[in-house]
């Protein structure tokens, strides 16, 4: 779930902080890392709990409608497809997600308000409608409103983020926001990949995709952090030959960790590297860092091979 491309990116912004921050240690930046990832499988939780948590809400409000159509003698057609949804009970019975949201002390019970805002949009949905009124829906079809649901609500819901930012508080979380459109995309794979064979049984997504994965993370940050001093002195001579000679602090932490995964992962292709961290500069520094930062890159690619780099140079700095 965790990717690689996210990783390198936590590890660039972990990095960049320690720079800032000279007290920072080694261990200290792996503590805050690892705990950014937990803050992320947490949000995964809750995400995955809303689905429960909504179902409820729904089955509370078509109660009040009902009480409502009959007080004022009108008719009422109760439609109970939604609150009905197999999915949505497969979710609540989940043993797993039951277990991270105890441990992870998760609930929606204190933010009425956002459920209330969340329903309304949700029941405005064209594809709400069609999926109440089907006359038996499928399982796909139950798992499928969910996805619509988070796609077309939850994605890029503004009241949602403030909301999250209280819960990052009441919960010792960080980085919610920077997360949820990842999040999302991850809960609706679990839409995707669910069996109703499964039952309670079904299969969350895993914290990291592979064991590899969480040690590629540590390790990452740690060498490029026990080698930056080396790897700062070797990148000087490569920004005297590029049109940027005044590196923003942002590039030089890109071009560091680029420089520490050429290093210690062969396993990895240069030209993979060089692209996530391009991608890296695009997605968060500057319009022509992406640039600078390639063409960084590929000098210190083109002037050596695979197999030593540029590192024959960092060993006349040790």
């Amino acid at each position: 779930m965790i990717t690689r491309s996210l990783i390198r990116a936590r590890v660039v912004q972990e990095v960049y902080a320690c720079g800032l921050n000279d007290t920072l240690s080694i261990p200290q930046a792996v503590k805050d890392l690892c705990k950014s990832f937990e803050d992320y499988y947490a949000l995964y939780a809750l995400l995955l709990d809303f689905i429960p948590t909504m179902t409820i809400y729904a089955s509370e409000q078509i109660y009040e409608e009902k009480k409502k159509a009959k007080v004022m003698h009108v008719p009422f057609v109760e439609q109970r497809n939604f609150v009905e949804n197999q999915y949505a009970k497969q979710i609540l019975d989940n043993k797993e997600l039951r277990s991270l949201v105890e441990k992870y002390h998760l609930s929606w019970s204190e933010h009425q308000n956002i459920l209330a805002t969340l329903y309304k949009e949700m029941v405005a949905l064209e594809e709400y409608k069609t999926y109440q009124a089907l006359d038996k829906p499928t399982y796909d079809a139950d798992k499928r409103i969910w996805r619509d649901i988070f796609h077309s609500v939850i994605m890029s819901n503004e009241a949602l983020w403030a909301t999250l930012e209280d819960m990052e508080i009441e919960t010792d979380r960080q980085l919610w926001e920077d997360f949820l459109l990842d999040v999302v995309i991850s809960v609706q794979k679990t839409a995707r990949r669910a069996r109703r064979t499964d039952g309670k049984e079904m299969p969350l997504l895993p914290q990291f995709n592979t064991e590899a994965d969480k040690v590629f993370a540590t390790d990452l940050l740690q060498m490029c952090l026990e080698n930056v001093r080396n790897y700062e002195q070797v990148l000087e001579k490569y920004y005297d030959s590029r049109w940027q000679k005044n590196v923003f602090y942002l590039d030089k932490t890109i071009l560091l960790v680029a420089i520490t995964e050429l290093q210690h992962f062969a396993d990895i292709a240069p030209s993979v590297t060089i692209s996530e961290y391009v991608k890296i500069a695009k997605d968060f520094s500057t319009p022509n860092s992406y640039s600078f930062i390639n063409g960084v890159l590929n000098d210190i690619i083109s002037q050596t091979d695979k197999a030593s780099l540029i590192f024959k140079n960092i060993k006349n700095h040790v």
